[in-house]
């Protein structure tokens, strides 16, 4: 049975990380500060401006942005319906209130008239999902939030699923996950042009010590917690950076192929997009069944976050994200166009 998606390391990685292992430091250093400014650059085009930081996942890279953008007990949160569970727990976490609008049919991204519809005067933020690597609509959003009452509101992208989209809004976070196109086994990163954040950021990550770091008679000047990152993790992920590439043109190639065989039965990307997994519709068990007869996985996608037990809301509200037919089909890097015409002749009944 071939695998939905697979990870890809070889011993570059393996060579990577004995190097930190034999180095003694095997915490947040100097390699996790080369692997952070190529991320950047990779973000925001050049070193010159914009900062960026390394932590644990995706989802402490959701938490620790909104906390450095102030939200906290009192303010809500507006956040897509169809999301991954870590955008909305992440702003419980924080003691806000989680304000569900639905997705666009087209892209399954975040609709921004009803954004208009949700604001209220304790929006604080808005988190965009560029979901599978489809750019929401960040223009209108963009308008949108500038626009929200007499300070606006503040848009944290979850750009996990789409690196490497440039930062467009106020933070940006990504995911190094091993189902993501660059893993580093588990990690994130948050990337910001404003000062004022990331110095939030740096006091969240670094339990609020501002000078030198020494783990002795160090000084503590702000509340916050531990979001390290670890060399070892840098050095595999500095190594993916340099598959990025070919690893972009072979999930372009992969879509184009199913596009060929399927058309309208899969979402599209356009050319702004950044291709990880293919999204499926009008996709059953049936379906499922004969594409796992055919020897491959495919992977169920996620329940609408007001089926989910800490979030219950009325259906009626979300007639798009609600719909219960969309797969992901198998997208990993080592999947060749026989593959993807086998998987196709599967799911169409041949």
């Amino acid at each position: 049975m071939k695998r939905w998606w697979e990870p890809e390391v070889g011993e570059k990685e393996v060579v990577a990380v004995r190097d930190v292992l034999e180095s003694g430091y095997l915490n947040d250093g100097k390699v996790t500060r080369r692997f952070e400014n190529k991320i950047k650059e990779l973000v925001m085009g050049h070193l010159l401006w914009g900062f960026g930081m390394c932590v644990p996942s995706g989802t402490m890279a959701l938490f620790a942005a909104l906390k450095a953008v102030d939200v906290g007990p009192g303010d809500s949160v507006i956040i897509p319906d169809l999301s991954y569970i870590a955008a909305a727990n992440a702003v419980k976490m924080c003691g806000a209130e989680v304000i569900l609008v639905d997705v666009k049919a087209g892209d399954l991204t975040l609709d921004p008239e009803k954004m208009v519809q949700a604001l209220t005067p304790r929006t604080k933020a808005v988190i965009v999902v560029h979901v599978s690597g489809r750019r929401a609509e960040m223009g209108r959003i963009l308008e949108v939030a500038e626009n929200a009452g007499l300070k606006g509101i503040k848009v944290i992208e979850d750009s996990c699923e789409a690196f490497p989209k440039k930062l467009e809004g106020d933070v940006a976070c990504y995911s190094f996950s091993p189902n993501k196109i660059i893993t580093t086994g588990q990690g994130g990163m948050v990337v910001t042009d404003d000062p004022k954040i990331y110095q939030n950021l740096t006091d969240l990550k670094y339990q609020g010590c501002r000078g030198e770091r020494t783990g002795g008679d160090d000084v503590f000047e702000a509340l916050g917690t531990n979001l390290k990152f670890t060399d070892i993790q840098a050095a595999i992920g500095l190594c993916q950076v340099c598959k990025l590439k070919r690893r972009q043109r072979k999930l372009r190639k992969i879509y184009d192929w199913y596009r060929e065989e399927l058309g309208m039965g899969i979402y599209w990307f356009d050319e702004n997009d950044y291709p990880l997994w293919v999204v499926g519709k009008g996709i059953g068990e049936a379906e499922i069944r004969r594409i796992k007869k055919a020897g491959y996985e495919c992977r169920k996608f996620w329940k609408p976050i007001h089926e989910q037990p800490m979030f219950l809301g009325n259906p009626e509200k979300f007639p798009e994200s609600s719909k219960k037919d969309r797969v992901w089909l198998p997208s990993h890097f080592s999947l060749n166009k026989s593959d993807v015409k086998k998987i196709c002749k599967a799911i169409k009944g041949g």
